[in-house]
């Protein structure tokens, strides 16, 4: 199995689509990554509430039934400003974005998946993966 040197971090993946969901997950594990899925914007807030150090990085939908993916964006935002996102959406985004907020088009294959996590996890600022727990 490919091992990544940033797979240490845990990564919290969400959408609402089981395909794209199960996707997610099996590319990140297999490439060594530690992956909880939620399939929804609650399920996302809940796990963050509980611990908000666990995750050093989101991947997150726009297009969530219970809230718009950017309203959750801006809640992550607000509690952890220098966590990397990865936002995905099968419409096109012209929000901001940036070297911690980054955007791709549903769908979208492995490879550059993986190139968009690895790049996100590489300009992460140290305190952003400091206070992710191992």
């Amino acid at each position: 199995m490919p091992q990544d040197t940033l797979n240490s971090t845990w990564i919290l993946a969400v959408d609402d689509e089981p395909s794209v969901l199960s996707f997610l997950t099996r590319a990140l594990r297999r490439f060594g990554y530690r992956v909880e899925a939620a399939s929804s914007a609650r399920d996302a807030e809940e796990l963050l509430l509980a611990d908000p150090y666990r995750f050093g990085m989101v991947i997150l939908d726009l297009t969530l039934p219970d809230m718009p993916g950017d309203h959750l964006l801006a809640r992550l935002r607000a509690e952890r400003p220098a966590l990397p996102v990865l936002l995905i959406s099968g419409r096109p985004w012209s929000g901001p974005s940036g070297p911690r907020t980054r955007f791709m088009t549903k769908p979208f294959g492995l490879l550059d998946f993986l190139e968009q996590v690895r790049g996100l996890l590489a300009v992460a600022s140290p305190s952003a993966l400091d206070h992710a727990r191992p």
